[in-house]
């Protein structure tokens, strides 16, 4: 973004550049906003109507009413929306250290992986034939590999999920009682840092479940691409 100062010379009815220094007017002016600007023909004193702040915040809040509309008009974010609901940082990005863990996680929510829902999407394949190949091979069945059947359902993570189940479920022993130890944990909800779920336990708790989850879903690409190579190479 650039900003230039206008100057009067000898015409009064015209203006010189001067870069030297950026009044908060000619900013506005050269950046779009020249409409909430009064019209005047003296120079604009100094003003409060365009403050740092004031910029700042319509700028905010301008952004996230685009972000708003771009996740729910685009088919690629179809899972982000799902683990995404408030505009702003995530507390994994953070407290997840381990930096191909804190990849893993990320790659999941805003579908850059391989997954055969998002690369059919890329080849325009039918969502219903985007077939999990594991699940194929050794079930014979034809589930689509979404991030709902790679987290919750693959049997190809079934020994990852159930050391993560067991580590999630005694963090969460208030919604997961010994009564209730039977109840199917839903991965989703852990990889969704504004679930009740999550908001429900302490921040150290919260921490804990975000390093658990990214660690499982690294764990899990990694099965994965070793069952990819294998088909590949026979």
């Amino acid at each position: 973004v650039t900003a230039h100062t206008l100057k009067p010379n000898n015409n009064p009815q015209s203006y010189t550049i001067n870069s030297s220094y950026p009044p908060r007017e000619d900013f506005m002016i050269h950046n779009g906003f020249k409409k909430r600007i009064p019209q005047q023909n003296l120079r604009p004193h100094e003003s409060n109507h365009f403050t740092p702040h004031i910029i700042m915040k319509a700028l905010k809040s301008k952004f996230k009413e685009l972000w708003h509309e771009n996740i729910s008009s685009s088919s690629k974010l179809e899972f982000y929306k799902l683990v995404k609901s408030e505009f702003g940082k995530e507390m994994y990005l953070d407290t997840v250290q381990n930096y191909k863990d804190r990849t893993s996680l990320t790659q999941l929510r805003i579908s850059a992986h391989r997954l055969e829902i998002e690369l059919g999407r890329r080849n325009s394949i039918p969502r219903k034939d985007r077939i999990c190949k594991w699940c194929l091979r050794n079930g014979n069945t034809r589930d689509i590999e979404d991030e709902f059947h790679f987290l919750n359902t693959c049997s190809s993570n079934e020994n990852t999920r159930k050391h993560l189940t067991i580590k999630a479920k005694s963090l969460l022993s208030y919604h997961y009682p010994i009564t209730q130890q039977h109840i199917q944990l839903d991965i989703i909800q852990l990889t969704n840092f504004s679930s009740q779920i999550l908001k429900s336990v302490s921040p150290e708790k919260q921490a804990h479940l975000c390093r658990i989850t990214a660690r499982y879903i690294r764990n899990a690409f990694a099965n994965r691409e070793k069952f990819i190579d294998s088909l590949k190479a026979a």
